[in-house]
Formats: structure tokens, sequence, C-alpha cells
């Protein structure tokens, strides 16, 4: 396995997808949400990682809407980074193991799943209180 079959099932699966400066592929069409897709060969996973700035409130409350997403949202782990007291991102990661061969399907529904599961934890902020 490796970057370019991965983007070969991106394009037959109409995303577009590019390998960023760090060798990672980044879609950002055909997803409900972009992601990046992190290829670990030693271990035979797929991380699958994206994030999102948070409005400008306190730590405790940024680590609140963790909770809420996390208790409500199976497939991904959420977590919090900070800049300072009230610059927050929300991440999200999921790892995808797989044996000697990953199919095209497990590999683009993997992507698909997650990307709509960090969108419906978005939405989990009904009063637009922690996401702008």
């Amino acid at each position: 396995m490796n970057n370019e079959v991965l983007l070969k099932y991106l394009d037959n699966a109409a995303m577009e997808a590019s390998i960023d400066d760090d060798e990672h592929i980044y879609i950002t069409s055909g997803l409900d949400f972009p992601i990046w897709v992190i290829l670990d060969e030693e271990y035979n996973r797929i991380f699958f990682q994206t994030y999102t700035s948070m409005k400008e409130i306190s730590k405790s409350d940024a680590y609140e809407f963790v909770n809420i997403a996390s208790s409500s949202v199976m497939m991904p782990n959420f977590y919090v980074t900070s800049e300072d007291d009230t610059t927050h991102y929300l991440y999200a990661n999921y790892a995808l193991f797989y044996n000697e061969e990953l199919t095209p399907k497990s590999f683009i529904n993997a992507a698909r799943r997650f990307s709509e599961a960090f969108k419906f934890a978005a939405t989990l902020d009904e009063n637009d209180f922690y996401l702008p």
C-alpha cells in the first residue's frame, strides 16, 4: 500500500485529493468535510484526521464540547488543542487497520464515514456556542 494507490482509489470515487508537504493525503472534495489521510505502512494502518477552529471560549467549554461529541459519535476520537486560553481547535482521528491488502471499497467507505461523523458532531453545537 502507498499514497499513489490511495490517490487512485480516491480519484476513482470522484474525490479530489493531493499530497501535502508532510506526505499526507488531503481530501478536499467529495466528502462532507475535508480530511487528511496518513498512511502508516509499517503497522498496516491508515489514520484519518481532521480539525476545525472553535470560537473564543474557555478551555473548560472546549473540553465540554469534546465530551458532547465523544458521547454522541462513536467512530472518531475527539480532542482539543489550544494555542492559548481562548484559541482552540477541535480535532478528530480514526485508525483503520488492514491486512495485506486494503480494498478500495473499505478505504472509501471508512473515509466517508469518518468525514460524515465529524460533520455530524459539529451539528451537536445547536446554539453555535462552540464552533464558528
